[in-house]
């Protein structure tokens, strides 16, 4: 197993965010962003932590950049984990 795998990396980081060990979180998504800087799924991960952690202006920034590289936003209006943000006219 490669710990610098960036998909690993997203998987950790999610995994850390469920936890509520944001600090953690956020240090692993973005080292896996750094390595997959179009990757749709890492910002769309990078979203939810960051609309967990109730960084609701970031949350919407990542999401934004999901879309913008294939993400479905039809995923996104269904994502269970994004529901606190239905009621925001951005999202």
């Amino acid at each position: 197993m490669n710990p610098n795998d960036p998909n690993l990396l997203i998987d950790l980081a999610w995994i850390n965010a469920m936890l509520d060990r944001d600090d953690e979180a956020m240090a692993l998504i973005e080292k896996a962003s750094a390595a997959l800087p179009d990757d749709a799924f890492a910002y769309f991960i990078t979203g939810l932590i960051h609309n967990r952690a109730g960084r609701t202006d970031s949350s919407l920034l990542a999401l934004e950049g999901a879309i913008a590289n294939g993400y479905a936003p039809t995923i996104l209006a269904v994502e269970p984990h994004l529901i606190s943000l239905s009621g925001d006219p951005r999202f």
